[in-house]
């Protein structure tokens, strides 16, 4: 296991410079809000994932300052240094530097945001993207055809848009949403059964009760000829309403409880047990498929969560490194690091 020794940031959101120590399992970071918290988390994936979670890197940069920095030290002697300027970004690792961070020095990573907690209730969108957030993680060809077929939406929807759109001039790009759909779709529905193999148990481990978990993929069911058929057959329809109205891109992730639409009848800590659930699968699958174990990122969260919740969260992730951001340390635990407002 690669553990993270320290962050260093400079001109970073609040921070002018800020230096974090995390070189044990666990680092409990706490301040008030506004103090610059969830900034630290957010270079800490930038330096592991190469892109932050957050906003565009311009957003990121100290207002009135030149660059910003980050530099990531590991227990090994490893070293990811981050620098952003003149609106580019360059990683240089063991003296060699890269305009994006290199496929085999990201490290897998589960983090948890408190808008997380409202997955279930939160937008078709929001889901989606968390989904192909983990899957990604896992599968390097799925986050590239994620990437494909954005881009052959995009162009796709431009077209429609500006009123330049044609059942000709629109085939190619019908061509890649097919192609890259099609394998979205697929393994969109692989990894939901992966997930769902594990969620009844896992949510019933937490919440000590005999309640069914299931997640429902929301998808029309093509193979590539037929979709690209679809999307021919569905022009008319883009051209009215200057958008492409099929594809992954519409679809949705339902969560059932005890065979009924969680979002109809859970509660809230039951939706939040779910969630929770979730992540520690996440966890598990990462250590199926990469043979490693993810850094935990928890920004945030133990305000949202009940002291048995609380316990479940770092019981479940005790043989991670976790850094924890938090206004106050939870029960029974104390501040590593204080980071005055």
């Amino acid at each position: 296991m690669n553990i993270i020794k320290s962050v260093k940031v400079a001109n970073f959101r609040v921070h002018k410079r800020f230096e974090l120590v995390t070189d044990k399992m666990t680092t409990l970071v706490t301040g008030g809000n506004g103090s610059g918290k969830t900034s630290l988390i957010e270079a800490l994936y930038i330096s592991l994932r190469g892109k932050s979670f957050r906003s565009a890197d311009k957003d990121i940069l100290q207002k009135g300052r030149q660059f910003y920095r980050i530099e990531t030290l590991f227990c090994g002697g490893e070293r990811v240094i981050v620098k952003y300027t003149e609106g580019k970004k360059e990683f240089e690792l063991g003296g060699k530097k890269h305009r994006r961070l290199p496929k085999k020095n990201r490290q897998p990573i589960v983090l948890f945001e408190p808008s997380n907690l409202n997955l279930i209730h939160n937008s078709p969108a929001s889901r989606r993207d968390f989904f192909d957030n983990l899957i990604s993680q896992i599968d390097e060809p799925y986050a590239e055809a994620v990437h494909k077929y954005k881009k052959s939406l995009k162009q796709r929807n431009n077209l429609l848009k500006k009123d330049l759109a044609t059942p000709e001039n629109l085939f190619a790009w019908n061509v890649m949403l097919a192609r890259y759909g099609t394998e979205i779709v697929l393994k969109r529905k692989f990894f939901v059964s992966e997930i769902n193999e594990l969620l009844t148990k896992t949510y019933q481990d937490i919440a000590k009760n005999h309640d069914e978990v299931k997640i429902v993929y929301e998808n029309t069911e093509v193979d590539e000829t037929k979709y690209l058929k679809l999307l021919e057959s569905s022009f008319s329809k883009d051209n009215v309403v200057k958008n492409t109205t099929f594809g992954p891109h519409r679809d949705d992730f339902l969560f059932n409880f005890n065979r009924q639409l969680a979002n109809n009848v859970a509660s809230r800590g039951e939706n939040r047990t779910i969630v929770l659930a979730l992540k520690f699968i996440e966890a598990e699958i990462i250590m199926k498929y990469l043979n490693k174990q993810p850094i935990v990122l928890l920004d945030d969260i133990f305000s949202e969560l009940d002291e048995s919740r609380q316990k479940s969260l770092l019981k479940n992730f005790k043989t991670h490194q976790i850094i924890i951001t938090s206004v106050k340390p939870p029960k029974g635990m104390k501040s590593d690091v204080n980071i005055c407002n």
